[in-house]
C-alpha cells in the first residue's frame, strides 16, 4: 500500500431535496475532506512527469504542479531549433492541453519567489498564496548562468533558457543580421546553425581550445566545426571577452574585445555557456547542498 494512502480520510455526503417528490434539485457531494497534498516545484519535464507518475501508482490525492514560467510544462531542447525556425508551427508541451485537467492535476503557473517552511510544512508561492502540504518534491533543475558583463549592453544580448527566451530571440535572427554566440557547446552551435537557417551572418566565440570540450571527444567537435565552418560561421577559439560595449555611430551595434585584441562587432549578442543548478528552493528548505 502506497504510504499516501493511510493519510487519506472519511468522505462526507450531502444532499438537498427539493420537494416532496424527492427530485433532488441540489445535489453537492464533498469527498476526501483531508486529501493528502503533494505539491512539486518546478514544472518542467522533470515536475510534469513526477505529477503524471504519481497518477499513474495510484496517488490519489491533490497534487499541485508549481511553476515560474506562465506557459504550461514543455520540453527545451526543441527551444535552439525547431522553436527558432518555425515559432508558430512547433509544439513542445510535454503533455497535451487537457491532460492535466484529465489527470486532476493542478497548475499554478507563472508564479516565482516559493518560500518553503519545513517545520511548518507549508509553501508561500510569490503571489501570497500558502499552501500547505504533505509532501513536496523540489524540481527546479538549472538555470542559464549571467555574464554581467554583457547583460549591461541592455538590449539585444540574450541567452537561452526559457521559451520566452527563445520567442525573443526569433525577433532578432533575420536575414543579413550580425549574430554574435558566446560559447561553442552544445548550445551555442545549435544556435549558430539555427542562425544561418534563418539567413544571419554568425561568428561563434569560444574562450577554450576546441568545440564541445566538456561533452564530445576531440574528433566530433573538429568534425562539427567543419560542418558550421562550410555553412560560412567564423569561429573564435582561445580568447575570452576583455570588454564589451555599444557603439551608436551609423549604426547601433554591440562590439566585443577578444583577450587577443580582436574586435567582433555584432547587431546582437547571444550566449550559451551551459547551466547551473538551481537551489534556491531546496537550500530555503534547508536541504544540504
Amino acid at each position: 500500500m502506497p504510504a499516501w494512502e493511510s493519510a487519506a480520510s472519511a468522505t462526507s455526503r450531502a444532499a438537498c431535496i427539493s420537494d416532496a417528490g424527492g427530485i433532488p434539485a441540489i445535489h453537492v457531494e464533498i469527498e476526501n475532506m483531508k486529501r493528502p497534498v503533494y505539491v512539486i516545484v518546478g514544472a518542467g519535464q522533470a515536475g510534469a512527469n513526477a505529477a503524471a507518475e504519481l497518477r499513474r501508482q495510484g496517488f490519489a490525492g491533490r497534487v499541485l504542479l508549481v511553476g515560474d514560467e506562465a506557459p504550461p510544462p514543455y520540453e527545451r531542447p526543441p527551444l535552439s531549433k525547431d522553436v527558432l525556425l518555425r515559432p508558430q508551427e512547433t509544439r513542445c508541451a510535454v503533455h497535451p492541453d487537457r491532460f492535466y485537467d484529465d489527470q486532476d492535476i493542478e497548475l499554478k503557473l507563472g508564479v516565482a519567489g516559493a518560500v518553503p517552511d519545513a517545520g511548518a510544512r507549508t509553501l508561500t508561492l510569490g503571489d501570497g498564496e500558502t499552501i500547505a502540504y504533505d509532501k513536496l518534491l523540489i524540481a527546479t533543475g538549472a538555470r542559464a548562468p549571467r555574464l554581467p558583463l554583457l547583460d549591461a549592453l541592455g538590449p539585444n544580448v540574450h541567452t537561452l533558457r526559457t521559451l520566452d527566451d527563445a520567442r525573443q530571440l526569433a525577433g532578432e535572427l533575420q536575414p543579413g543580421r550580425r549574430i554574435v554566440v558566446v560559447g561553442a557547446g552544445v548550445i551555442g552551435l545549435e544556435l549558430a546553425s539555427s542562425a544561418v537557417d534563418l539567413g544571419a551572418q554568425v561568428t561563434v566565440i569560444e574562450a577554450t581550445p576546441a568545440a564541445m570540450g566538456r561533452c564530445a571527444p576531440p574528433l566530433l567537435g573538429a568534425f562539427l566545426c567543419d560542418v558550421h565552418r562550410g555553412r560560412g560561421v567564423t569561429l573564435r577559439f582561445g580568447a575570452g571577452i576583455a570588454s564589451a560595449v555599444r557603439e551608436q555611430g551609423e549604426q547601433d551595434e554591440i562590439v566585443l574585445t577578444l583577450e587577443d585584441g580582436t574586435r567582433i562587432a555584432g547587431d546582437a549578442v547571444i550566449y550559451g555557456i551551459g547551466v547551473e543548478p538551481d537551489t534556491a528552493l531546496a537550500q530555503a528548505a534547508g536541504l544540504a547542498m
